[in-house]
């Protein structure tokens, strides 16, 4: 009898042991690969546009209702090159992260925290132009969080 309560204690550690690991790896991949994949887990599309070869700056209008507290910006289609971001919020504060950086096609930025609270985004002025003439037309996306 001592015997079988002394299996079924090592077995119950074990499976609580082997439960709690599995978790935290669980956790610790899903938020890596939610870093790394922009349109999984709790990111939104919040803006998409096209780009072509000439040099393009556009206001994108967000106005939506929704707070973000970070944004990730993606490319699909072709390489672009992004120069500067301004992020304008409700208040009329405004945000420009450090983005000059060429995306190759299928690649995102880093999560882009934005400052203070989460915050409401009336519209993004973003300047861009696709690298490749060869590949087409590229799409930027931009997600938030």
């Amino acid at each position: 009898m001592a015997g079988h309560r002394m299996v079924a204690a090592v077995l119950l550690v074990a499976t609580i042991a082997a439960a709690g690991c599995d978790g935290l790896m669980g956790n610790d991949r899903s938020s890596r690969s939610r870093d790394r994949d922009a349109g999984s887990g709790d990111w939104t599309l919040i803006a998409q546009r096209s780009v072509d070869f000439s040099s393009d700056r556009e206001s994108i209008d967000v106005g939506s209702g929704q707070r973000f507290h970070a944004l990730r910006v993606a490319v699909k289609g072709a390489p672009v090159e992004v120069g500067n971001m301004v992020v304008t919020f409700h208040d009329g504060t405004s945000f420009s992260p450090q983005m000059r950086s060429t995306f190759e096609e299928g690649t995102e930025s880093r999560a882009i925290d934005l400052p203070g609270e989460a915050r409401r985004i009336q519209h993004i002025d973003l300047a861009s132009r696709s690298t490749s003439k060869r590949e087409g037309r590229a799409t930027i996306l931009i997600y938030g969080r």
